[in-house]
């Protein structure tokens, strides 16, 4: 029910941010927390104690109906289960939902982040015009919550939306931290044109990408912005990326026949390569599904508190 107050928690690898969710359907009394780092006990010790706090502070105040948390990696959400995740070094199963609604004696959900944030789109954002679009969601990594009849698609393990892990004997870039070669997400991804543009910066030893790399400052937005300047191996690995997702969102369109695909996350290419491959997407998918997309957008919701509004319309939605 929408005018019951709900807390949400979304783990990020570096912070927590944990808010309540209030009858208008705002975010308020947000706080955020130091993520734990060393291994999977400080990790989940961390969440634990974040929630510990806020709930002493402010929760107990409110009465939350329901939490809902957003989680990196694999989560089982009929379970309640964080079962691994790479970048927070989870690699035993960890029974959050219990351990909390054990705790606080209110009922606890979770699920992985990119799906929240398909769920907050659905709800909030571009997604609730249509019940059948894409969420692309490019940052450190790259995957996609998919919906279709309104229902979003999660798989026999909730693991579904992994485009990251699409291969293709086209793709020119370093291995994937999953073991394998021909992966998309170490050319699309954030963190994979970081660790590219790393790898190739002793072949081009005059890119302006040096100085930001010896600084520290590396990101994706720099390498886009690096390209329009005209930097080379910017302008590679730009081209690499747009290239691998053009034909990614082309094969996904033929696939799922979608009426919309929105974008989030943090390193999306610049606006001018978004329209190249908007192009590109309806020169080249198939007739029947591009008459059908209506709509290829960036989020209108704030990517700061994205995933905190998706946890906490998980928590919603089971009500």
């Amino acid at each position: 029910m929408d005018n019951q107050k709900v807390l949400g928690v979304d783990v990020g690898g570096s912070r927590i941010q944990i808010g309540l969710m209030g009858e208008q359907n705002m975010i308020i009394e947000l706080r955020s927390y130091p993520t734990g780092t060393t291994d999977q006990d400080s990790v989940v010790k961390s969440i634990l104690d974040a929630v510990e706090q806020y709930w002493s502070a402010i929760a107990f105040i409110h009465k939350p109906a329901a939490i809902g948390i957003s989680l990196v990696g694999h989560v089982s959400t009929k379970k309640g289960i964080w079962r691994n995740s790479v970048s927070l070094k989870i690699k035993e199963p960890v029974s959050i939902c219990d351990t909390i609604r054990s705790r606080y004696w209110t009922p606890a959900y979770a699920d992985n982040n990119v799906n929240v944030a398909t769920l907050a789109e659905m709800k909030y954002g571009a997604g609730q015009h249509v019940d059948d679009f894409i969420y692309i969601s490019i940052g450190t990594k790259i995957a996609a919550g998919l919906v279709s009849g309104g229902q979003l698609i999660r798989g026999a393990s909730n693991y579904a939306g992994k485009i990251g892990h699409m291969k293709s004997n086209h793709v020119v870039g370093p291995d994937c931290k999953c073991g394998r070669s021909g992966c998309l997400e170490p050319v699309i991804s954030g963190g994979g044109m970081i660790q590219f543009a790393k790898l190739l910066l002793q072949d081009y030893p005059t890119s302006t990408l040096r100085e930001y790399d010896e600084s520290g400052t590396l990101n994706a937005g720099v390498i886009y912005n690096e390209a329009k300047n005209g930097d080379v191996l910017s302008i590679m690995l730009v081209d690499y990326a747009v290239s691998a997702l053009q034909e990614t969102l082309v094969n996904i369109v033929n696939l799922l026949n979608p009426a919309m695909i929105v974008y989030g996350g943090a390193a999306l290419p610049s606006d001018t390569q978004l329209g190249y491959i908007k192009d590109y997407i309806y020169e080249n998918a198939l007739p029947v599904a591009t008459r059908a997309l209506k709509d290829i957008c960036v989020s209108n919701l704030d990517a700061r508190t994205l995933g905190l509004l998706g946890a906490c319309t998980l928590a919603r939605s089971r009500l």
